[in-house]
C-alpha cells in the first residue's frame, strides 16, 4: 500500500469515528433536554400541589375557627345573633320545589329602611 492510501484511509477512519462521536454528543443532548423538560414539569407539577396543599391547610383553619361555627350555625340550624331578628318564609308563599323554609338574618336595628325594601324586592314579604 501506498503512503497515499494509508493517508486516505486513516482520514476516512478518523472521518468515521468523528461521525460517530458526533452522532453520540446529539443523543446525549437530546436526553439532556428531555430530562430537562421533565424537570420542568415536575417542579410545575410540585407547585401545584404545594399550591393544593396550602388552600388545604387554609380550609381546615377556616373550619377550626368560630367564623365558621357562626356560618354553620347560621347557615345549618337557623341560629341568630343577640339582637337580630330571624325572618321566616310561611310555608303557603313559598314555591313548592322548596325544600327548606329561606331564612334572612336582619342586623339589630334594620327591621325598616333599606333592608326592608331589599327584602321586599327579593320577595321575601
Amino acid at each position: 500500500m501506498s503512503v497515499k492510501a494509508l493517508k486516505l484511509v486513516g482520514l476516512l477512519l478518523a472521518l468515521g469515528v468523528n461521525l460517530y462521536l458526533l452522532g453520540r454528543i446529539g443523543v446525549q443532548a437530546d436526553q439532556y433536554l428531555q430530562y430537562r423538560r421533565e424537570a420542568a414539569a415536575l417542579r410545575a407539577e410540585v407547585a401545584r400541589l404545594e399550591a393544593f396543599y396550602q388552600a388545604r391547610l387554609r380550609q381546615r383553619d377556616f373550619f377550626r375557627s368560630d367564623a365558621y361555627l357562626e356560618v354553620a350555625a347560621r347557615e345549618n340550624l337557623g341560629l341568630v345573633g343577640p339582637g337580630e331578628k330571624l325572618i321566616v318564609v310561611p310555608a303557603e308563599d313559598r314555591p313548592p320545589a322548596s325544600p327548606a323554609a329561606p331564612t334572612t338574618v336582619l342586623p339589630a336595628g334594620a327591621e325598616g329602611g333599606l333592608w326592608a325594601r331589599l327584602i321586599a324586592l327579593a320577595g321575601g314579604r
